[in-house]
């Protein structure tokens, strides 16, 4: 008998319109017979992970297939863990174990190309940005499988005493600002290079088209080992997730697998349990490495303590950009408006909604105006929040910069420490120029703490992570609307306490002297690793740090031996996302500091066989051979976000072949595609719409909006018959009165055959600006709130 772990979930989330589960499918017809083949290569993904307290580790195996006669080349953009160590990456093709090795990105690109020319199959891992990973397997042979193998190593999250075990499914759609770069670009993405988010074409993978099923089966396997969940404690899971029986393997402990071996990866895979109280413990794990250096991984939990706040400044931040459309700007607004219910008299808050640009609730020409905490300014804070839709890009960085240096130029004003302040940022972090944010970050002496509330179901978790890392604060995720309460009881909590400041370890044998510390938050952990001496090793760590009202604090680590499999990879791991910061937030004209410190983090990553950002992992196939002659490649689209209808400008960058492509799906006008016929259109009345109590109906237009934006004026009016209808009703969407003064739109209203080929075009160009504006999307029914736990 066989019993499912609750599911996180709100079980009455509504499937976006027009998407079926799967990852999609993609055919090309074979040039000698005609016979239909799958062009996409990946065929399975499996997971199995094993979580022992708080640290996990996890195998990926990843199953490629080539259906055609000739070699493939085949490019996969795809998410891992972001605070996860890649220690173990291997190629098995043909009965063979080629394990990988890290290289020097450079050297290990050269090395690919190099096997690849030779005819061997060559498997390259490459570490993009967060979450974001590339995997480059060339010369698989004709008509073969091969598989790849990687391991990650892991410290468990906590989020409001709540252990957190995550795996991303999907990477999510990222806004990209900045200036198209010129010349082609680094990868086979739709979005191009910028010169803010030079990585823009490598992390922004083709999308499928909404409909496509998909033949690929993932399969999960979680293990808890016992003394893992407290007693009386079940578990929650994203996904249905069944009981079964522990592996041979793994013989003591609870073991679960996916309900449905073929899923939608369009949500994290996320496990939470609730923790006892005394099992958040600090604890100094070290291991010893030679005769002259050791290293140890250090936990920290700082008591809490009942002292009371002083008043404060807080800035509220609601992200208002279009990947925010649906359920998830409305979770947005709740929880904005119970956010507000956290503030006291005495405090000072700055609301304001941002996408491309911001808009505050209290003054037009400064979004960043703080008003004083009354029932007139909670009054005037709510009702803007209920003006927010979701609209616009995602200019996160350039309004984190702003906010930063309008609280310290108040702190400065202040005296420095007359009152606390705080940002509360509610936001999918969808963006691309995650380095500059965190760059940024790191060039701040006092940063105002951060509590983030991150609203997706594939949240960009890599940059809210260590934004909250940096800064302080808290970081809870809203997977689906009934989750909203776990939400705000962390970051209740976490607000409550406030933060620690001028936090460092102090020991002996510290290689590099006092340790210090970004601000930390009492009760929860947070875990720092080093390096010291050997001959210190039997002696206590003390941590140092100053509550809110000035109290010193001393807390005392002592020490124990660790295990190398764990200490040394997460050791190498926050040493080099520290390193890294620190390079980005080094200046452009600093060649030899950029230089000195790419070479340390390279050298340390070697060393360690720790990927990162400048090495990769290669593993190369150098005893078969394969005749070299034409070649196919195809970058691996992926499925669009639940939340979000992706871009699908460039869909014919998908397969760079000869071959003709036909997609599979029930939306198929889309003209970056050249056998397009008119009949594959769907009728109008067969789009899906929906109905919520007695609210209007509604449909995501996105879903047409992405091929509309494609077409030229020649090519719409070839298309005219079916454009049209599309038009009306996208008119009658958006409602007559908003595009009254638009004559071309009164011809359509009135004598649709009257329309030409210019005032065709011209129409759906005001259209298209106002769906962008208003990014109609289904909207959830608020629910009533009752008394939160929280409060």
């Amino acid at each position: 008998m066989t019993r499912t772990l609750p599911l996180i979930d709100d079980p009455c989330l509504p499937e976006p319109p027009g998407q079926a589960k799967g990852f999609g499918r993609l055919l090309i017809d074979s040039p000698e017979d005609g016979e239909e083949l799958e062009a996409l290569p990946v065929r399975g993904l499996s997971v199995s992970s094993r979580i022992e307290g708080l640290n996990a580790r996890t195998l990926v195996v990843t199953r490629f297939r080539n259906f055609h006669e000739t070699p493939l080349r085949a490019v996969y953009t795809f998410p891992l863990p972001s605070e996860a160590a890649v220690t173990s990456f291997r190629l098995k093709a043909d009965g063979r174990i080629i394990q990988g090795k890290v290289l020097e990105r450079g050297e290990a690109l050269e090395k690919h190309d190099e096997a690849i020319a030779k005819g061997h199959t060559s498997a390259l891992l490459e570490e993009e940005a967060g979450e974001t990973f590339t995997l480059e397997l060339g010369n698989i042979p004709p008509t073969c499988e091969v598989e790849t193998e990687l391991e990650l190593v892991e410290e468990l999250p906590v989020e409001d005493r709540k252990a957190v075990w995550r795996f991303p499914l999907v990477c999510g759609e990222k806004y990209i600002p900045g200036r198209p770069l010129p010349g082609d670009p680094s990868g086979t993405g739709h979005a191009p290079d910028t010169d803010l988010v030079p990585e823009g074409s490598r992390i922004s993978p083709p999308r499928l088209l909404p409909g496509m099923p998909n033949p690929i089966e993932a399969s999960f396997r979680l293990t808890l080992a016992d003394g893992t969940l407290p007693e009386g404690v079940e578990p929650q899971a994203s996904l249905e997730l069944e009981e079964c029986e522990v592996c041979d393997t793994s013989p003591e402990g609870r073991s679960f697998v996916l309900a449905d071996r073929v899923t939608a990866p369009e949500r994290d895979l996320i496990l939470r349990w609730e923790l006892p109280r005394d099992a958040l413990q600090g604890d100094l794990r070290v291991v010893e490495q030679g005769e002259d250096k050791g290293h140890f991984l250090a936990s920290i939990v700082v008591p809490e303590s009942d002292e009371a706040p002083p008043p404060r400044d807080v800035v509220l931040l609601v992200d208002r950009s279009g990947s925010m459309g649906g359920w998830q700007i409305q979770a947005a607004r709740d929880c904005a408006a119970d956010l507000l219910d956290m503030l006291r008299p005495g405090d000072r808050l700055a609301l304001l909604a941002f996408d491309h640009r911001a808009e505050g609730a209290f003054d037009r020409e400064d979004p960043l105006a703080f008003a004083e905490i009354d029932k007139s300014t909670l009054k005037r804070a709510r009702r803007f929040l209920k003006t927010l839709n979701s609209r616009g890009g995602t200019e996160l960085g350039s309004l984190l910069a702003s906010t930063w240096e309008k609280l310290d130029q108040l702190r400065r004003q202040q005296g420095g420490s007359a009152r606390e302040q705080a940002i509360f940022l509610l936001t999918d972090a969808q963006v691309g120029d995650e380095r500059r944010i965190l760059a940024r970050v790191r060039g701040l002496k006092h940063p105002a703490p951060c509590y983030v509330i991150g609203v997706d179901q594939s949240l960009n978790r890599g940059l809210l992570a260590r934004l909250v890392r940096e800064t302080g604060g808290e970081l809870a995720q809203i997977n689906a609307p009934t989750d909203r309460e776990h939400a705000l009881s962390a970051i209740a909590g976490a607000f409550a306490r406030g933060v620690l400041r001028e936090a460092r370890l102090v020991g002996e044998g510290l290689e590099s002297g006092d340790v210090s510390l970004p601000p930390l938050v009492p009760g929860r952990p947070f875990r720092v690793a080093g390096r010291w001496l050997p001959a210190s090793v039997t002696q206590p760590l003390m941590l140092r740090a100053r509550r809110l009202d000035g109290e010193e604090i001393e807390l005392v680590l002592q020490s124990a031996t660790g295990d190398p499999r764990l200490v040394l990879p997460l050791h190498a791991k926050r040493t080099l996302a520290d390193w890294q910061i620190a390079y980005d937030a080094l200046p452009y004209n600093d060649e030899e500091g950029r230089q000195g410190l790419e070479k340390r983090i390279v050298d340390l990553s070697c060393k360690r066989q720790v990927l990162c950002r400048f090495t990769a992992f290669l593993a190369v196939d150098e005893e078969n051979s394969i005749r070299i002659g034409k070649e196919y490649e195809v970058t691996q689209a992926v499925h669009e976000t639940m939340s979000m209808s992706a871009t699908r400008q460039h869909v014919k960058r998908l397969l760079r072949m000869d071959s003709p492509v036909r997609f599979e799906s029930r939306f198929c006008l889309n003209p970056a595609l050249d056998q397009i016929q008119p009949d594959m259109v769907p009728a109008m009345d067969e789009i899906p719409l929906r109905r919520q109590g007695k609210s209007k109906l509604y449909y995501n237009p996105m879903s047409h909006l992405s091929e509309l934006s494609d077409m030229d004026a020649e090519r719409m009016w070839a298309l005219r018959d079916e454009v049209v209808p599309c038009l009306l009703f996208f008119v009658d969407l958006l409602g007559k009165r908003s595009l009254a003064g638009n004559a071309d739109v009164r011809q359509l209203l009135d004598d649709p055959e009257g329309l030409t080929r210019e005032s065709l075009f011209r129409l759906w160009q005001a259209i298209e600006l106002r769906l962008l504006a208003s990014k109609a999307t289904a909207r959830q029914p608020r629910r009533k709130r009752g008394q939160p736990s929280w409060k």
